[in-house]
């Protein structure tokens, strides 16, 4: 990677803190409009051919694109809100919609995707009722899950999650089917990725949704059943949302994706399955490996941490992919498994990963959902123990 690349990089990543402390207007100096940095750069519809372009964030809405503008590159940050219906500043109305025959495939193009974000992928339709441009989809349950790739071991350690193989696999894109025989009308495809990077902390969980309107036609008699409401069905204490990613292995795949199961199939509701012949693991009867009691009362969510590593580090004992291996008052295991480096996902946290990232961490003193956490929660942190970063943030 070259410098000027590098210097790119890092200041997207810089912007993205600078957000989550209060925001900027603008783009950052040296960052090209159009950045790929963390929303779904374009979509390319099979039938009838055709490819549209999403609005960059930092500059005013494109009168003819049909997807719905965000106002950030950053996550949902508080997912029991309005922005997880379609994203931060994405949840407004427009009149452009994406002709596309029922049955027919759906890409949506991430293009330079590179953050470690491992975590699910999931797709979502809604119709709207009189029309796109008169909807928001934040009240109801209208959000009918029709795509997910969750968490696979029969991909191997790299490709395990839907976001890896996104990430690692497929270009940044990932492919969704519209519903065979869907009645014709106006929808919303809802599409989003899934970070479970920092998701051992309540709200820490990233969520990255996007949302394109569709005119489906060439359709049949399919209508959509009952879905769930967004806002309103992410629970921050959903074992699928608040969950230490390290403790999800090959040896130990039990995860089910926030959200509920598919309930009208794109395809086979599992593209990643039917492109590369696996399904993802889940299993709903099972326990979580860690679990966290919710509150009794719901005002303000506490800062809960779930227990990740041993207290001690006894001889032998090595930590897999994802897990701490150090970090401010860490005193468990600090050898990482084979193929693995230990280096920190934030100044609070470190972890074994096979990834590196380039950046100055003296400018990013706290994980952008964490600043995120703190200024919902007015929450002050313990002091950081500053180390290099190996997960995208």
């Amino acid at each position: 990677m070259t410098s000027v690349e590098n210097h790119a990089r890092l200041t997207i990543r810089q912007k993205r803190h600078a957000e989550h402390q209060g925001g900027l207007a603008s783009a950052p100096s040296g960052v090209t409009p159009g950045s790929p940095w963390s929303r779904v750069h374009s979509v390319i519809i099979s039938s009838p051919a055709a490819t549209f372009p999403a609005a960059d964030a930092y500059a005013a809405a494109d009168p003819t694109s049909p997807l719905r503008k965000l106002n950030t590159y950053g996550p949902a940050a508080n997912f029991t809100g309005p922005d997880i219906t379609c994203g931060p500043g994405g949840n407004t109305p427009i009149t452009p919609l994406a002709p596309v025959d029922a049955g027919s495939l759906v890409t949506f193009d991430w293009q330079d995707w590179n953050s470690v974000h491992p975590g699910p992928v999931m797709t979502y339709i809604a119709k709207c009722p009189n029309g796109c441009a008169n909807f928001k989809g934040d009240e109801g349950n209208v959000w009918v899950k029709i795509d997910q790739d969750q968490y696979n071991p029969d991909r191997g350690s790299d490709l395990a999650w839907g976001e890896e193989l996104l990430r690692l696999k497929t270009n940044s894109e990932y492919s969704v089917n519209v519903p065979a025989g869907l009645e014709n009308g106006e929808y919303i495809l809802r599409h989003e990725i899934l970070g479970l990077h920092v998701a051992g902390t309540v709200m820490g969980a990233q969520f990255y949704p996007n949302c394109l309107q569709i005119k489906v036609q060439n359709g049949g008699s399919v209508t959509l059943p009952e879905g769930i409401p967004l806002p309103g069905s992410y629970d921050p204490y959903d074992p699928g949302i608040l969950v230490q990613l390290w403790q999800i292995t090959l040896q130990n795949p039990s995860y089910t994706a926030p959200g509920g199961p598919v309930l009208l199939p794109g395809g086979s509701g599992d593209w990643a399955e039917a492109t590369y012949g696996s399904k993802a693991v889940s299993s709903p009867t099972s326990p979580p490996a860690t679990t966290v009691s919710k509150p009794s009362q719901t005002t303000t969510v506490a800062p809960t941490t779930i227990s990740s590593s041993p207290v001690s580090s006894p001889t032998g004992v090595t930590v897999q992919k994802y897990g701490q291996c150090g970090g401010q008052g860490y005193s468990g295991a600090t050898a990482c498994a084979t193929g693995t480096t230990c280096t920190a996902l934030n100044d609070y946290y470190v972890s074994s990963s096979k990834e590196e990232i380039q950046a100055d961490h003296s400018k990013l003193t706290v994980v952008d959902s964490l600043n995120a956490f703190e200024t919902l929660h007015k929450t002050t942190f313990l002091t950081p123990s500053y180390s290099v970063v190996n997960v995208s943030i």
